[in-house]
């Protein structure tokens, strides 16, 4: 059976192009199964092959290849197409017809109007999370026609090093000298839509009360701070009207908008932090909170959405529903206690040394992409095919 697996292009600097990278690789090594890519994001005008030999193929004219991906669906033979991408921007009479899995983001509570309009018309789905699992069901879809399939991350490539090494890479990528007795506090999060989803403002209240009384506390905030790429906040002014100028650090935006970091820079990025902190308003997975407590980083996130589940060996924030932005009708977010945040944030910084750095990584191994594949997702393909001869290869390559 050939798969088209629709979202962003393997290599593509987000998160989609993660994901497409790490699980068609695994696709295209297992018997019985193919699969080619067709990429909204990330390729123009022309096909390539990766190194793992996928082939990527591009959109047409419309921006999510809603226009093409029949004709890719016939000139390539596949069977069944998977879309990793939010179902809103897909047109639901096209993927409606075809033999379409939608791997869903969920953020909000119930699933939001735009998306479940489409994904309520096509034939089946995978939930990304069991939060997002349970909003699916409470929506009315068939059960029976939906997969738990959970995002992976790869924890050889985010993996605990020594920190003191870590933070001369980290500070040199940085173009700092002066983070080496820092206690650092870490976010990872697209800086897209005003107000941010990733509540930029709320984590930088946070961080501001921490700051008051540890003088030694810094925030490194991973994202493009001017927000003109995505629509986004205007940061260094935000950071400025708090008088955190001095205390707030972002990546070489250069580097950081063409693609110029590297996992093994992240993976020194993370392992500098002593804390991570996300307080997005909602989350379909958020594959940072994965990425930090593999690389050993305990975790300070929201208690909403799919952030419950993925901090539960860190610390969860209590948080209070509230309307979405962005004109979503009849449904919720969540809004972190920056009170209680700002404490966790203390307390992080008086144990930094075993702050639940072991939980960390012992939760986060559950969320390897070769074990999700095999318990995961190679069972929900098998659906699918409807062929019991297509058995895993051999993928398994985790510590314990």
């Amino acid at each position: 059976m050939r798969i088209l697996w629709h979202s962003s292009a393997p290599d593509t600097p987000n998160g989609y192009g993660t994901q497409t990278k790490l699980f068609t690789k695994l696709i295209k090594g297992t018997e019985g199964l193919d699969v080619v890519v067709s990429a909204f994001y990330g390729v123009e005008g022309y096909p390539i092959m990766t190194r793992d030999k996928v082939l990527v193929i591009p959109r047409f004219k419309d921006v999510y290849g809603n226009d093409v991906v029949g004709a890719h669906m016939k000139k390539h033979g596949c069977d069944a197409v998977i879309t990793l991408i939010d179902p809103f921007v897909l047109t639901g009479d096209v993927w409606a017809k075809l033999n379409t899995v939608m791997w869903c983001p969920v953020d909000c509570a119930p699933v939001s109007p735009e998306n479940w309009d489409v994904m309520e018309r096509v034939p089946r789905l995978w939930s990304m999370s069991r939060f997002g699992h349970d909003q699916i069901i409470k929506r009315g879809y068939d059960e029976a026609r939906l997969d738990y399939v959970p995002l992976g991350v790869d924890t050889d490539l985010f993996c605990p090093i020594d920190k003191g090494e870590a933070r001369a890479r980290a500070m040199q990528f940085l173009g700092r000298d002066d983070l080496a007795d820092k206690f650092i506090v870490m976010t990872v999060a697209a800086n897209k839509g005003v107000p941010s989803r990733k509540n930029m403002v709320g984590m930088l209240r946070a961080f501001k009360k921490l700051a008051e009384t540890r003088a030694d506390a810094v925030f490194y905030m991973h994202t493009e701070p001017t927000g003109m790429v995505s629509h986004g906040e205007d940061l260094g002014r935000l950071v400025a009207d708090m008088d955190l100028t001095d205390k707030v650090i972002f990546p070489p935006n250069y580097d950081y908008v063409t693609g110029f970091i590297s996992g093994e820079i992240m993976n020194d990025l993370y392992n500098m932090a002593d804390v991570f902190l996300l307080l997005s308003l909602g989350e379909g997975f958020g594959a940072p909170i994965i990425e930090a407590q593999a690389a050993g980083v305990p975790v300070i996130v929201t208690k909403g959405s799919a952030m419950a589940e993925l901090g539960i060996a860190g610390v969860l924030i209590d948080a209070t529903p509230i309307a979405p932005s962005h004109d979503r009708t009849g449904c919720y977010w969540w809004m972190a206690d920056e009170d209680d945040a700002a404490w966790e944030l203390d307390k992080a910084y008086l144990h930094r040394d075993d702050y639940r750095r072991e939980a960390a990584r012992v939760f986060a191994l559950g969320y390897d992409y070769r074990l999700v594949y095999e318990k995961y997702m190679l069972p929900a393909l098998l659906k699918l095919a409807n062929i019991s001869a297509i058995l895993p290869t051999n993928t398994t390559k985790r510590d314990s």
